[in-house]
């Protein structure tokens, strides 16, 4: 119970944040990030063959890099079922027309989230409970076209 009241509490924050931050939607035509951004973030696009690549980050937190296109795969089941050891969740949120699925490494400190088959998100230096919650507080306000 308290455990999840500290998760309910971490994700309020988190959005509250969002609410906060520029609330536009995200526009990845002119290089601009995939989602919208917490306080404290950075974005950067980078040069992808096929795709929409890039990276966000925050200092002394998660690095998340992206990859977004129509041969993206899902890179999170396929992190689980390669790494049998993996904690492995898949939602099906009614705002999405495919699941998102969210996988750990065994350290806990890296994590993969995929949108379907058209968006990966790896992320390193995950910490804590309130990174996770920062993360996907984000990438929940991605939109797929």
């Amino acid at each position: 119970m308290r455990r999840s009241l500290m998760i309910g509490s971490i994700i309020a924050v988190c959005l509250a944040g969002l609410r906060a931050a520029d609330t536009q939607e995200p526009n990845l035509e002119n290089g601009g990030s995939p989602v919208i951004l917490l306080p404290g973030y950075q974005h950067r696009s980078e040069k992808g063959v096929d795709s929409l690549v890039g990276r966000i980050w925050k200092r002394n937190g998660p690095d998340i890099g992206y990859d977004i296109g129509s041969n993206a795969g899902n890179q999170a089941q396929g992190h689980a079922k390669d790494v049998p050891k993996a904690s492995a969740l898949e939602l099906n949120p009614k705002s999405y027309s495919g699941s998102v699925a969210l996988t750990f490494d065994e350290a806990h400190d890296k994590m993969y989230v995929s949108i379907g088959h058209t968006a990966n998100f790896e992320v390193d230096n995950v910490r804590s409970r309130r990174d996770v919650a920062e993360v996907m507080a984000m990438i929940y306000t991605y939109r797929q076209n």
